[in-house]
C-alpha cells in the first residue's frame, strides 16, 4: 500500500492554511495535512506526524518560522522547508536559505507555491539519492575492496586535504609504469599532460563532481593513454577522499576515429554522389537525401517530411508498377518515372531501389537520375528520325543505306519503285544478291565510296531489262560512324527520263525562240533602215523638188507683181502679195519638216555637227537653256549608231518640250575607246518610272519604247532615273 504524502503547515492563521491546502490540491493527487501553530506542537508534529513537507509562515505570535527551520534541520536536513509569509525583506529571504529553506513563496503569488513545492521535493529526492549512494557505498567499501583491486580498469584513490594518491589497484601499477611507493609521492594533475593540468587543479579545488570526464593520461614510460575518468568521494582510513576509475579508452577512441571517418567517407560519397540518393520508409516518408536529389526534387530533407512520395509521381499507375516489380524481384534498376518536383514540375528520372535496413527497420534506398535531357533528347532524335524518314519518303531521289558489307539496312519506297525490286523485304539482303546482274561499273563505284570517295553523275543513261533507256542522276557517298570510321555507303538515285525530255524541248523551244528573236530583230533593224532611208528621200524630195517648185512660184509671183500696172486693179497687187508671202511661209515650213525627217547635216558631216545645229534650234523653239558637253573624237562613229544617237535626242529633247516643263538641260556625249555614252538630263518635273513603265501607253512611254528598241539593235544600255518634282537622267552606252 503507497505511503500517504504527509504535509505540515506552520500558520497561525485558519485562512492562510486553508488557502495552501487549496493551492497543494491543484497540483497533489492525494495528501494529509496537519496545521500547528506553536513551537511545542510543531516539535510534536515532528516526532509523530513525521511529516514529507513543511510549509511555515515566518510571522507567528510565539514562534517564527526561521525557528521553525532551525529545529527541523537538526532533526533532518532531508525534509523539504517551505516559508510562506505575507511579507519578507531580502535579508531574511537570504538568511532562510542559508539556514536550509528550500524556498520562499509570498501569499500574494500563490501561484508560485505550485513550482516552489515541486521544485524543493525533487531537489531533496535527489540529495535523498545521493546520501543513500554515499551510506551505501561506505557499507560496502568492504565489499569492494576485492573488486579494487582485481577490477581490470586503472583505480586510484587520493587524499582530499592534498591531493596525494593514498592507493591504487594492480591494474593502475601495471599500465602506468610506476611502484605505490612513487605513486604516493605524485598528486593526480602529474598524470596528465600541462595544458590539462591547470583544468585538473581547479576540478580538484572545487571538488569533482561524479560525472564522466575524458583527459589524456601520461605513463612513466612517455606513452599517452585516452582514458575516460569517474570520480566519487569517499573515506579512507578515517579521512575524506577520491576515488577515480580510470578506463582506458584509447583504442574505443581509435575504433571511433576510424568510424567517424568511414562515416565522413561515406557521408561524403552519399552528399556528394552525382545521381540523386535518398530513403525512405514503408510509409512512402523520406527518411534522408543528398544535396543532388534536393537539387532535383527542389525539396530540403525537412521540406521533404511534409511530403509523401507518392505523391510526387505524375502517373499513379507507374509507382504500382515499381512497386510490383520490387515484390518480384526485390529490386528494381533504371526505372524511367515521370515525376513533379517542388514547385509542381514535371521532370524524367531513371529510379534503381533496393529495400535496406535503416535505423532498425525495413526502408527503401533509392537512387535517382535526372534523363529529363535525355528524354527530351529521345524525343528530338524520335522526331528527326520521324522527320529524316519523312524528307526521305518524300524526296525525288530514291534513297538505299547499306553497311560497310553492303547489305541493306535502309531503302525508300521510292527506291523499290524505281528499281522495280520484286521482294520488298530487302532489309540485311547483300545489294548485289537483290541485284545480281550489276555492271562492274556501278561495282566499282561502291568499292571506291568505302574507302572515302564521293561519286556522281548529273546525266546517266540506265538501260532497263525491257530494252527501254532511263537518264538518271545518282550520287554514291561514304556514311561515317561516330568515332569517324565508315559505316557504309548511301546511294541516292533520281530517274530524269522526264526532265531530260522536257529539256530538250525546251532546248528546242528556245532555239526557235532565239531564231524568231533574231528574224524580229533583224525586221526591226530593216524596218528602221527603212525608215531612215524614206525619211531621208522624203527630205531631199521635199527639198530639191517641191521646195524649188515653190521657190519657182515665189519668183514667178515677184515678176508678175513687178509687171503689174499700177494703174491696175489694187485688189489683184494685194493678192499676188499674199500668196507670195503664203508662198514663202509654206518654203520655209517645208524646209523645217525636211530638217525634221532627216537633216543632211547627219550624213554629209556627221553626228557632232547635227547636235550642235539641232540643240541651238531647238533651244530657241523651245526657250529651254541647254548646255552641251562633247569630248574630242578621232573619228565618226558608224552611221548606224551616229543615227540612233541622234533620234534617242529628238525623242528625248521631244520628251522634254511636251512634259518635263524643264528650264535647263544638260547634254553630254562621252566617247570611249570601245563604247559611247550619252548622258541627258533636265530639271523638269519629273515622273514615276513605275508607274510609266506599267501603263506603257503614254506617247512618253512609247518614246522610251522607241529609244529601248534601237539600243536592243545595237546591244546598248539605257538606264533612266526620275522621280516626281526632281528631274530626269536618261543615260545610254553603246559598244562599238
Amino acid at each position: 500500500m503507497e505511503k500517504e504524502f504527509r504535509i505540515l503547515i506552520l500558520e497561525d492563521l485558519p485562512s492562510d492554511a486553508e488557502l495552501a491546502q487549496k493551492e497543494l490540491k491543484k497540483f497533489l493527487k492525494t495528501f494529509v495535512v496537519k496545521v500547528v501553530d506553536t513551537e511545542k506542537g510543531f516539535i510534536q508534529a515532528l516526532e509523530k506526524f513525521k511529516p514529507d513537507l513543511i510549509i511555515s509562515d515566518y510571522h507567528l505570535p510565539a514562534f517564527d518560522g526561521l525557528s521553525a527551520l532551525r529545529i527541523t534541520r537538526e532533526k533532518s536536513s532531508l525534509i523539504p522547508f517551505i516559508i510562506f509569509t505575507g511579507s519578507i525583506n531580502e535579508e531574511t529571504a537570504v538568511e532562510c536559505i542559508q539556514a536550509g529553506a528550500d524556498d520562499y513563496v509570498i501569499k500574494e503569488s500563490i501561484i508560485r507555491l505550485a513550482p516552489a513545492v515541486l521544485g524543493a521535493m525533487e531537489k531533496k529526492k535527489t540529495e535523498r539519492e545521493r546520501l543513500n549512494a554515499i551510506q551505501a557505498l561506505r557499507e560496502s567499501e568492504v565489499k569492494y575492496r576485492n573488486l579494487f583491486t582485481q577490477i581490470a580498469d586503472p583505480v586510484f584513490v587520493f587524499a582530499k586535504r592534498d591531493h596525494c594518491f593514498l592507493d591504487c589497484n594492480q591494474s593502475a601499477l601495471d599500465r602506468y609504469g610506476y611502484t605505490l611507493e612513487e605513486l604516493r609521492d605524485m598528486t593526480p594533475y602529474q598524470l596528465h599532460h600541462s595544458e590539462e593540468q591547470a583544468e585538473v587543479d581547479q576540478r580538484i579545488d572545487d571538488e569533482f563532481d561524479t560525472s564522466l570526464h575524458r583527459y589524456t593520461h601520461l605513463t612513466k614510460g612517455g606513452e599517452d593513454i585516452q582514458v575516460e575518468i569517474s570520480t566519487t568521494p569517499i573515506e579512507y582510513e578515517g579521512q575524506e577522499a577520491w576515488i577515480s576509475i580510470a578506463r582506458d579508452i584509447t583504442e574505443r577512441l581509435q575504433a571511433e576515429e576510424a568510424l567517424r571517418k568511414s562515416e565522413e567517407n561515406y557521408r561524403g560519397l552519399f552528399e556528394n554522389a552525382l545521381v540523386g540518393v535518398g530513403i525512405s520508409n514503408a510509409s512512402g516518408k523520406v527518411i534522408a537525401t543528398n544535396k543532388t536529389m534536393s537539387k532535383m526534387t527542389g525539396y530540403s530533407l525537412e521540406e521533404f517530411s511534409g511530403v509523401n512520395i507518392r505523391d510526387t509521381y505524375v502517373n499513379p499507375e507507374s509507382r504500382k508498377r515499381l512497386l510490383e516489380i520490387m515484390n518480384r524481384d526485390g529490386l528494381v534498376e533504371n526505372f524511367d518515372v515521370q515525376l513533379l518536383n517542388s514547385e509542381g514540375e514535371k521532370y524524367w528520372a531513371s529510379l534503381s531501389v533496393k529495400l535496406i535496413t535503416y535505423g532498425g527497420e525495413d526502408a527503401f534506398l533509392t537512387s535517382a537520375l535526372d534523363i529529363t535531357d535525355r528524354k527530351m533528347a529521345e524525343k528530338l532524335l524520335a522526331h528527326s528520325h520521324e522527320l529524316m524518314t519523312y524528307v526521305i519518303e518524300h524526296n525525288q531521289s530514291a534513297i538505299a543505306v547499306h553497311d560497310r558489307n553492303l547489305n541493306y539496312i535502309y531503302v525508300s519506297k521510292k527506291y523499290l519503285d524505281v528499281f522495280k525490286v520484286k521482294d520488298s523485304d530487302v532489309i540485311g539482303k547483300h545489294h548485289y544478291d537483290v541485284f545480281p546482274d550489276l555492271p562492274q561499273k556501278w561495282r566499282d563505284v561502291h568499292q571506291e565510296a568505302l574507302v572515302g570517295k564521293v561519286s556522281s553523275a548529273e546525266d546517266d543513261p540506265f538501260p532497263r531489262e525491257d530494252g527501254t533507256v532511263d537518264w538518271t542522276r545518282w550520287e554514291c557517298r561514304p556514311w561515317y560512324e561516330a568515332d569517324g570510321s565508315i559505316g557504309g555507303i548511301i546511294i541516292y538515285t533520281e530517274v530524269i527520263t522526264e526532265r531530260k525530255e522536257e529539256e530538250k524541248e525546251k532546248e528546242l523551244l528556245l532555239k526557235q525562240v532565239q531564231q524568231a528573236n533574231e528574224r524580229l530583230k533583224f525586221l526591226t533593224r530593216e524596218l528602221i533602215n527603212s525608215q531612215e532611208e524614206e525619211r531621208k528621200r522624203i527630205s531631199r524630195e521635199l527639198h530639191d523638188e517641191l521646195g524649188q517648185a515653190l521657190t519657182a512660184i515665189t519668183l514667178d509671183l515677184k515678176i508678175i507683181e513687178r509687171a503689174l500696172d499700177p494703174e491696175t486693179d489694187q485688189v489683184i497687187a494685194q493678192r499676188i502679195s499674199e500668196t507670195r508671202v503664203i508662198a514663202d511661209e509654206i518654203d520655209q515650213k517645208i524646209s523645217e519638216l525636211a530638217l525634221d525627217l532627216r537633216p543632211s547635216l547627219l550624213d554629209d558631216l556627221g553626228l557632232i555637227p547635227t547636235i550642235n545645229w539641232y540643240v541651238e534650234r531647238y533651244a530657241k523653239r523651245a526657250e529651254v537653256e541647254i548646255k552641251l558637253e562633247v569630248n574630242d573624237q578621232e573619228k565618226r562613229l558608224s552611221s548606224e549608231i551616229e543615227t540612233a544617237l541622234y533620234r534617242i535626242i529628238q525623242e528625248a529633247l521631244t520628251n522634254v518640250a511636251r512634259h518635263a516643263r524643264a528650264k535647263k538641260v544638260k547634254l553630254r556625249l562621252d566617247q570611249q575607246p570601245e563604247t559611247v555614252t550619252l548622258t541627258i538630263e533636265d530639271d523638269g518635273r519629273g515622273f514615276d518610272l513605275d508607274e510609266l513603265q506599267n501603263t506603257g501607253s503614254s506617247p512618253q512611254g512609247l518614246g522610251l519604247t522607241g529609244m529601248k528598241d534601237r539600243l536592243s539593235l545595237l546591244g546598248g544600255r539605257l538606264d533612266i532615273q526620275s522621280k516626281p518634282g526632281e528631274g530626269t537622267r536618261i543615260e545610254i552606252e553603246i559598244p562599238f
